[in-house]
């Protein structure tokens, strides 16, 4: 067998859901093991580092399924997903949907929901942060409607019939100690990176339709005629408000008025 031929084939036995036979690989284990239990060793390593890369970037549900739980749907996962990638980080895309079919999720229907919140999370943790806005641009948005107001690139947007704020946030509370949310508490979430830190708030119905709006790249007017539509009590304080929060959070990446050429 090449060398090529004879890599391949020991992937394949370390990614294999059943032990396979190693007779063919030409092990030659040291010390006391033989050469199933010198494979064993390499296919437990591997699982054992995919799931803890899983672990890092799904904490919450991880926490929710409890140790027996996820690293069982971890163990499926692994088997059914090789991970093809030199970066761990970026392992686990298709866990969302995974985990909200297993059998651990029953009775925990907002579990894809927290997986993808979480790998979103870990994406932006990960991505460069943008640069909020200055004071001086920040006043152009003073009596012009019809700005557009770039949000930065280190943002997203959320939206759940569960909640996954709530819920993300026990993740590092013990299993004992902790009070349950209302997981049926609708969430409107934007997450975003300020310097090195991510953080996320919680947004109004209103608030999120309007900024849903300015990421689209939609004039002010008409995100907040997005905002009313859904809230046709978004008035004055309301929309000072949500500006507060655009601008305390440095979401605004660029305001331009009309007229202004773009950049």
């Amino acid at each position: 067998m090449g060398l090529q031929a004879l890599q391949d084939a020991l992937a394949r036995a370390i990614r294999a859901p059943e032990r396979p036979d190693s007779s063919s690989l030409g092990i030659r284990p040291g010390g006391t093991l033989d050469a199933d239990g010198a494979l064993g060793v390499y296919r437990d390593g591997y699982t054992a580092r995919l799931t803890e890369a899983l672990g890092e970037t799904f904490e919450a549900v991880w926490w929710v399924l409890g140790d027996e739980g996820f690293f069982s749907v971890c163990r499926r996962y692994i088997y059914s997903h090789p991970s093809r990638e030199t970066n761990l980080s970026v392992y686990g895309e298709p866990f969302a949907a995974f985990v909200a079919a297993q059998p651990e999720a029953d009775g925990l229907p907002f579990v894809g929901d927290l997986a993808l919140f979480e790998w979103k999370f870990q994406a932006l943790f990960h991505a460069p942060a943008h640069q909020p806005a200055g004071e001086p641009v920040l006043t152009k948005l003073t009596g012009a409607p019809d700005a557009w107001i770039s949000i930065g690139s280190a943002v997203f947007l959320f939206e759940s019939l569960y909640a996954i704020h709530e819920i993300w946030k026990l993740r590092k509370q013990n299993q004992d100690d902790y009070e349950r949310p209302d997981v049926d508490a609708a969430a409107r979430l934007v997450a975003f990176k300020a310097g090195t830190e991510c953080a996320v708030r919680a947004l109004s119905h209103a608030e999120f339709a309007a900024l849903g709006a300015l990421m689209d790249e939609r004039p002010l007017s008409e995100a907040l005629e997005c905002a009313i539509e859904v809230d046709p009590g978004f008035d004055a304080d309301a929309v000072a408000s949500f500006f507060h929060t655009l601008a305390s959070a440095g979401l605004i990446a660029d305001v331009r008025v009309a007229g202004e050429p773009a950049r």
